[in-house]
């Protein structure tokens, strides 16, 4: 399948705009408050007969704002505004939605720690190669914008960082609980720091 890069624009307040490179159907796009790295994938784009895999152009990054309305599949013009990207460490909170996933059978948190979610279904990676040291470890500090790992969604790897509102800009990884080359859906708990 073949890959567009979406269209960019940055707003005056430092926002990046992301557009639609043509004219079609968007599917499968991300989900409100996903953290996007450079060259991720936003879903697909049917263009009359053909589809192509959508992504945001390379050095792009950061969250999507939670003030999109969308369903499923959308028809999109081109330049027409898909979402906005707010700059990494933005707190994104909306008191009417719960940022904390629901609650699930060994997802209780110790005191004063943090957990870190999946953004979407797919496979769970902990290293970049098989023989690569993992992206994250127990005790170790992270940072705003560290890949803690990749999910694998219709055989694109996407990397999911570290961030996100009520979290601090660095923290100790306490506990790994996703394995590697595990499925994992939206909400289940990668790690938990503190």
């Amino acid at each position: 399948m073949e890959t567009l890069t979406a269209l960019t624009r940055t707003t005056d307040d430092g926002k990046t705009e992301i557009l639609s490179p043509k004219v079609g159907i968007w599917s499968a796009h991300p989900k409100d408050r996903s953290l996007l790295s450079s060259q991720a994938t936003i879903g697909k784009i049917r263009c009359q007969t053909r589809t192509f895999t959508l992504q945001i152009p390379d050095g792009v990054s950061g969250r999507i704002s939670a003030d999109t309305d969308r369903d499923r599949s959308a028809a999109v013009e081109y330049g027409e505004l898909l979402f906005t990207l707010e700059p990494i460490g933005t707190d994104l909170s909306d008191p009417k939605k719960s940022q904390q996933p629901k609650s699930k059978p060994g997802d209780q948190l110790p005191p004063g720690c943090h957990a870190i979610t999946s953004p979407t279904d797919g496979v769970f990676y902990a290293r970049p190669a098989p023989d690569a040291e993992p992206f994250v470890k127990k005790g170790e500090t992270i940072h705003l914008g560290h890949t803690i790992g990749l999910v694998e969604v219709m055989k694109t790897f996407n990397p999911i960082l570290y961030g996100g509102p009520d979290l601090p800009d660095k923290a100790e990884v306490v506990e790994l609980r996703a394995e590697d080359g595990r499925e994992i859906r939206a909400g289940d708990v990668l790690l938990v720091v503190n």
